[in-house]
Formats: C-alpha cells, structure tokens, sequence
C-alpha cells in the first residue's frame, strides 16, 4: 500500500519519492537482478571439467623428446650469455621446421626446475572456456574446449623433490628459475604446413613470498609436445655433472643401441667448447686428480651396458658407440 504526501509523491520506507523516482529505482533493481542471474549463469556454464592427472614419480619424468634433441638448455655456468634480444632469439632446427628461443639462456639448473614443475605441477587437465581458467588466455580457436593442465607447486617442493637446498637463498633460486622458463617464448616453424605460432612454457600466478605457492597452468601447445616424451631416469641425472645431465637427456631419446660422432653430439647437447674438451668430459680423467667420466657414472648406475668411443679425432672423427 503506497502512502500518498502530496500531489505526484508517493512514501516509500519513511522516503520521499516521485513516482518518476520510484519507478527508475524498481527498474534498476530488476536489471540488477537480471544481470546478476546472468553473470551465474554464464559461470555455470563456464566451470572447467577437472580431470586428475598421473601421481609423480621420484624415480623417472615424462619429458617432451623433442626437448632432448634440441638445446634448449644448454651445460654452462654463465646462462646469461645465452639471453637473446626480443626481435632476434636463438633458432633450432627439427626435421619439420625449426623453434626460435626467445628469452633468457637457460642452463641445466632452469631444466631441473623444468622436470621439477612437470612432475609435481601437473595435477588435474582442465577442458573448458579459456576465460575460465586460473590464468585466462586468449585464443582464437576452441575457446570453448581448451585443455590446459594446472597445478600448485611452491620452491620449497620442487628443491625437495629435486634434492637441492631448502634454504632462503635456495628457494628464491628457485623462484628466479621459475620465472625465467614463465618469460621464454617459442615460435615454432612448421615448414611441412606453412604455419607458425608463439607460445610460452607456462603461465603462472601466487604468492610473492619465496616460501609461497604458485599455480602453475601449462599452455595447450606444451600439452601437445608432452604426448610425445621420453623417461628420464631422474636417480642417474642426479648423479651427473651438467654435461652429463645434457647428455643422459639426448641419449634418453635415442634407441638402446646408438652411435654417434662426438663433434655432431655437441649440437644437440649444447656444448660450447672443443670435441677434445667433449671427449674428456665423457671418458674421465687419469692421473694425479682423477675423474669419473660422465658415461662411467651412466655404467655405474646400470643405465649404460656399454660404452666407447673409436677414432684419432684427426684422421677418423671420434665417434661414441652405446648400448643400454
């Protein structure tokens, strides 16, 4: 029952309005309504299908083959040598194209932190609307059923599912590493198709604070390159030098009896140095400070069955022979 004060006002709550007034404020309530309705419907439908994923392994990780026949991450101290302009990155060629790196160089420590993330940060695949995802992306095509796994990792996590330090200065290490791989983008070349596209690693979003947790959500092309992969039996990379790591990673991809020759080796694994450089790094040192050589420590591990390298490295190349 409306209270009538006066000619063309009306008394709502002990408030004095027009009918013009009222009838405006009615309507607003109605489109408020209306657009709240709305705005849960449309996040009805837009919730992702959730999916879990494989549990990790300490023992091996999935890792992309196409990630171990290209370097990547290379086996140096001083990464930053690596770091390509914004215009110009560093290209890599593959039998149906070729991937330009462009970011910063990343080394065999942002590679761990990689195989870190892989393991422990793929927790559930997400198919659905890309707005709806914990990163929102914008893509052209399937917007609508976009798969993109996520996952929430933290420093603290990945340094011990790795076996580095947990220390201050350790995780925040670890957090530089996690940004630098975030930043990276790869422009791939399809020359069979005539097409090429940019992507990031992965997107994420957390905690500023290094012992914080971070939502890591890999892009759909990286989930495309992850259904092709290789193991890596993670207890021997832990037990080699960067050099080793960058070769148990190659070999990995490789048949269990392979040959190669050391100066075309050096590509794919990212040495920079010289083939003779290369060879003792595989086959250890004698004398008064003696070292293991990488592909002894591989035998060790009972990995390698066998292993040596044929030539002079003058007037026949040296060429490695394994078999695992």
């Amino acid at each position: 029952m409306n209270n009538k004060t006066g000619k063309g006002k009306m008394k709502s709550n002990s408030i004095m309005y027009s009918e013009a007034e009222l009838k405006k404020r009615v309507e607003l309530g109605r489109f408020r309504k209306t657009q709240k309705e709305i705005t849960e419907k449309s996040l009805q439908l837009e919730l992702p299908m959730e999916i879990l994923l494989t549990v990790s392994s300490n023992k091996s990780s999935r890792y992309p083959t196409l990630l171990t026949r290209i370097p990547i991450f290379e086996p140096i101290s001083f990464r930053t040598k690596s770091d390509t302009a914004f215009t110009k990155g560093q290209t890599y060629k593959t039998n149906w194209g070729s991937i330009e790196r462009i970011g910063p160089g990343l080394n065999m420590y942002d590679e761990d932190t990689l195989i870190g993330i892989l393991q422990i940060g793929q927790q559930k695949k997400l198919i659905g609307n890309t707005n709806s995802f914990p990163v929102p992306l914008k893509l052209v095509r399937d917007k609508d059923k976009t798969i993109v796994h996520v996952g929430n990792v933290s420093a603290y996590a990945i340094n011990k599912f790795l076996g580095r330090g947990v220390s201050g200065n350790d995780l925040r290490s670890c957090r530089e590493s996690i940004k630098r791989l975030s930043v990276t983008n790869f422009i791939f070349y399809n020359d069979i198709l005539g097409k090429e596209g940019k992507t990031p690693l992965f997107d994420y979003i957390g905690d500023q604070d290094a012992y914080g947790e971070i939502t890591i959500q890999f892009r759909p092309v990286i989930i495309t390159l992850l259904a092709n992969y290789t193991y890596i039996n993670l207890d021997v990379r832990r037990s080699l030098s960067d050099v080793g790591k960058s070769v148990h990673k190659f070999l990995s991809g490789q048949r269990p009896n392979y040959e190669i020759t050391l100066e075309k080796l050096m590509g794919p694994v990212g040495f920079q140095r010289s083939v003779g450089a290369f060879k003792q790094a595989l086959m250890g040192k004698a004398g008064k400070k003696p070292r293991v050589g990488e592909l002894e420590k591989m035998k060790n591990a009972g990995w390698l069955v066998s292993y040596h390298i044929t030539g002079t490295g003058r007037t026949s190349p040296f060429k490695l022979i394994i078999e695992r």
